[in-house]
């Protein structure tokens, strides 16, 4: 059976990484003492296996596990399950890069539009481009408009809500999204540029799809999102079925110390 290659560091004494790295690779395969299995094909096919351990540090160690493909249901929310799970509740274990097969990475297209894509829009080449968020929160929509018409008129190439926005009392979604959207077309009209105002999206899944309609009918060329927030399944079909845009992904929450 095909297997992804999970790479972990585990912080641990020398004598005991041979161990920790047994017990991760059965932790995040099948999760139960392997006396307890008597099922010959999960035990040959689906419990994960301990493909290699090196020193990386002082009481560090790098541990790659391969774990069978099939586990993974070829679902987002699942693939992270499968991959750090419950072992993200251990301290000393980090998760640092997996390697997909083939076979998985042919489920997903990958990128909708890219930087290629991007860059095509906006009309930017052979330059880097620029961001700038909108804040703080607390403004209203027209100060905050008053900020993307400033960006944009300045030819910042893609003028963003802070992720600290959201449908509040003091900035409304729609009211706000309306309001800096045409502020940015405003300026691009005055100045030839092509400025693109990207909202947040933040809440439940409907809220997402409803945010996501809204963002799109005032014009919206891309949007913002956490997927650390949301839930990676939730953004993934928030992406796949509502926008039609380029999306910016957000870092909030997303375990960038051990993930």
């Amino acid at each position: 059976m095909t297997r992804l290659q999970a790479h972990y560091r585990i912080r641990c004494a020398p004598q005991e990484i041979a161990a920790q790295a047994r017990a991760l690779a059965i932790e995040q395969s099948v999760e139960v003492p392997l006396e307890a299995i008597g099922e010959r094909f999960v035990l040959e096919q689906i419990v994960g296996r301990v493909e290699s351990v090196e020193p990386a540090g002082e009481q560090l160690f790098d541990v790659v596990i391969g774990l069978a493909l099939e586990t993974t249901g070829f679902e987002i929310a699942q693939t992270v399950n499968m991959l750090f799970g419950n072992s993200s509740l251990h301290p000393h274990i980090e998760l640092t890069d997996v390697d997909f097969p083939e076979a998985f990475l042919a489920r997903f297209q990958g990128p909708r539009f890219g930087a290629h894509g991007l860059r095509e829009r906006l009309g930017a080449t052979g330059r880097p481009l620029t961001c700038a968020a909108i804040k703080p929160q607390g403004l209203s929509c027209e100060a905050l408009a008053a900020l993307c018409e400033t960006f944009a008129r300045g030819g910042v190439d893609v003028i963003k809500d802070d992720h600290g926005l959201a449908d509040q009392s003091y900035s409304p979604f729609a009211e706000r999204v309306r309001a800096c959207q045409r502020a940015v077309e405003r300026a691009n009209r005055q100045t030839g540029g092509r400025s693109i105002y990207a909202p947040s999206l933040v809440g439940s899944p409907r809220m997402l799809a409803r945010q996501a309609h809204i963002a799109q009918a005032e014009g919206a060329g891309m949007v913002l999102v956490a997927p650390g927030l949301v839930g990676l399944a939730a953004f993934a079909e928030l992406v796949a079925e509502d926008l039609s845009v380029p999306v910016l992904a957000h870092p909030a929450f997303a375990g960038a110390a051990r993930m």
